[in-house]
């Protein structure tokens, strides 16, 4: 077989003189099988057999070898010429091989000389993750790779490698930048200015937050890159990260993992009356409402949960189910009580509305008494003593069950001294607002 750069020299060692030249990947050469005695004299005359050509490329295009689509000719005058053999994957080893598949011949498969296939011009981008390889030449997905890639995991550096490379993935020697994104919503940016050196440029300390599947990667190149355009990673899996903190979700609200901005974790906003999970393999309890963020610290009323005390082990999560008493704001804070090791981080829930019930009754406040809304009275204090005929202010207020008082219930409403029955306000009804 004589490739271009080397002619027939019959009678001499190996047949022929000369040295294939230094082939560029994608580009059209030309490769003659010839049919020769034991001494490399062409036999022109005779049975001509039908030949195969191939090539020690594993991603070359058969179809390309020749003017009519196929790797397979008869020979013609004892030789034919492929004029459009092309090697797709760059190498120093490259070779072809031909074989003749008719009319029986004692040595029926020659091998072309030793020759080099150096990259095309750059033209993309690769971008390789951990467990994957760059591999010249590949052509079957994923494309210019080998291997798939490791799942990571949240808040764990790693590091990607993107590769310059030519029209057929083989890696070319280049340099420029590069911006490298990624679809993780709370990172989009993991790679700015990143030099590429050698057609190679790393990109470490990649740290995601948000977990799941169908994470990815995407690199840009930058000027003075010739116009690489855009490459995005295989997909890959982000793990959870180890336990580090609790988390409390309300009504309304759902985990957003990798979420940091108030409320950390969080989509949505509470509704009233909320219903309070948290995570982590853990013993969690839940503090009251407005407890200062520490356990035992001044608080409101716990009210009623599902479990009491309000503690249950929590595998990943866990669901309590919390009345409060007292209306206003509030919020609920879960802490990681068991001692054992991680210790992980309190967390307190966003700010929500406990609204009051349905009205229930009426509440009378007397000068030395306060509104003590979700306590056994509804009050606190002690009555100050009255003077006779001095008058003095009551205030009546529309409760709920748990003495929270309920606006917007206008209604008449009158006062009675039982043990007083010449009082004058036994005779005035009046309007509640």
């Amino acid at each position: 077989m004589l490739l271009q750069g080397e002619s027939p020299e019959p009678g001499s060692p190996t047949g022929k003189t000369g040295t294939p030249g230094v082939r560029t990947a994608g580009a059209s050469y030309q490769a003659t099988v010839r049919m020769v005695d034991q001494y490399y004299n062409l036999i022109a005359t005779g049975l001509m057999p039908q030949v195969t050509l191939e090539s020690s490329d594993p991603y070359d295009q058969h179809s390309a070898f020749d003017p009519t689509n196929t790797s397979t000719q008869t020979l013609s005058g004892g030789s034919y010429a492929f004029t459009t053999v092309k090697q797709v994957t760059a190498s120093e080893e490259a070779t072809l091989t031909a074989t003749a598949l008719t009319t029986p011949l004692p040595e029926p498969v020659a091998q072309s000389s030793t020759f080099t296939v150096i990259p095309n011009a750059a033209y993309r981008l690769v971008a390789s993750l951990p467990g994957q390889t760059q591999v010249n030449g590949k052509n079957t997905p994923p494309y210019g790779l080998a291997g798939s890639p490791l799942d990571q995991k949240a808040a764990q550096p790693f590091e990607a490698t993107v590769y310059a490379t030519d029209f057929y993935f083989n890696r070319v020697n280049t340099g420029g930048y590069l911006t490298v994104t990624s679809n993780d919503p709370y990172v989009p940016v993991v790679g700015l200015h990143v030099p590429i050196l050698n057609g190679a440029a790393s990109v470490p300390n990649i740290i995601l937050r948000a977990g799941g599947g169908g994470r990815r990667l995407t690199a840009a190149d930058e000027a003075p890159l010739p116009n690489l355009g855009a490459a995005d990673s295989s997909n890959f899996t982000l793990l959870p990260g180890n336990p580090v903190r609790l988390q409390v979700i309300l009504p309304g609200e759902s985990p957003s993992p990798g979420r940091r901005c108030a409320p950390r974790g969080n989509a949505g906003g509470p509704a009233v009356h909320p219903v309070v999970p948290g995570h982590g393999p853990h013993h969690g309890r839940l503090l009251e409402p407005g407890s200062g963020r520490h356990p035992g610290g001044p608080g409101r009323a716990l009210g009623h949960l599902c479990r009491d005390p309000s503690t249950q082990v929590v595998d990943t999560s866990g669901a309590f189910t919390l009345t409060l008493v007292t209306a206003g704001t509030a919020t609920v804070t879960a802490v990681d009580f068991d001692g054992s090791a991680p210790s992980l981080s309190l967390d307190q829930s966003t700010e929500f509305v406990v609204a009051p019930s349905e009205s229930k009754t009426l509440l009378v406040i007397v000068p030395g008494e306060s509104f003590a809304p979700g306590t056994p009275t509804g009050k606190t204090g002690d009555p100050e003593v009255q003077f006779a005929g001095a008058p003095f202010p009551v205030t009546v207020a529309v409760v709920d069950e748990k003495f929270n008082r309920v606006p917007n219930k206008p209604m008449d409403v009158q006062l009675m001294a039982p043990a007083d029955p010449y009082s004058p306000m036994t005779l005035a009804p009046y309007v509640l607002p």
